[in-house]
């Protein structure tokens, strides 16, 4: 038998290895295994000669990255992925991009002018067409009683500014 086929193997099953460590969750038994195949593939290589050991080892190092890169660009596609990995929603399910979310009420009311039912300091409660919001301004402090003009939703809130007139 040919001096490099027990190395070569030993490589490759390490190797083979290190790929199915990826998707295979073994909590590292795997990769201890891989660990014992690499070693016993260098031992039998440096066995045959120096410079065999050292193409061995250059071979070694150069093909783990590329395994694990591999592996890792494959890793997304499989089932154990999904379990671990957020599947971003279709554009029509994001939040604000359909009547039924929580501040399409909000959204209607900006644009619109009411008074300050109180103080708003920075938060309080606004009147916008006879109904009470709940408000808060970016101006500060704005007395009760004043008119304001709805510019925005922040912190599910109707965003206020004393409105001019």
């Amino acid at each position: 038998m040919n001096l490099y086929v027990w190395p070569s193997l030993l490589l490759i099953a390490a190797l083979l290895l290190v790929f199915l460590e990826v998707f295979v969750p073994s909590a590292g038994v795997i990769q201890l295994l891989a660990l014992g195949l690499l070693g016993a593939s260098l031992w039998s290589a440096f066995a045959v000669s120096t410079m065999t050991g050292f193409v061995f080892l250059t071979i070694s190092l150069a093909l783990l990255p590329i395994v694990l890169l591999f592996a890792a660009s494959l890793w997304p596609h499989t089932w154990v992925a999904r379990y671990f990995m957020l599947i971003p929603p279709e554009s029509d399910e994001r939040p604000g991009h359909n009547d039924d979310s929580p501040f399409a009420e909000l959204q209607l009311l900006v644009g619109q002018v009411g008074r300050a039912l109180t103080d708003l300091r920075p938060c309080g409660t606004v009147e916008i067409h006879g109904n009470p919001v709940d408000a808060m301004t970016d101006e500060g402090y704005l007395p009760a009683g004043i008119p304001v003009r709805a510019i925005g939703i922040k912190q599910a809130q109707l965003l206020v500014r004393r409105y001019e007139t």
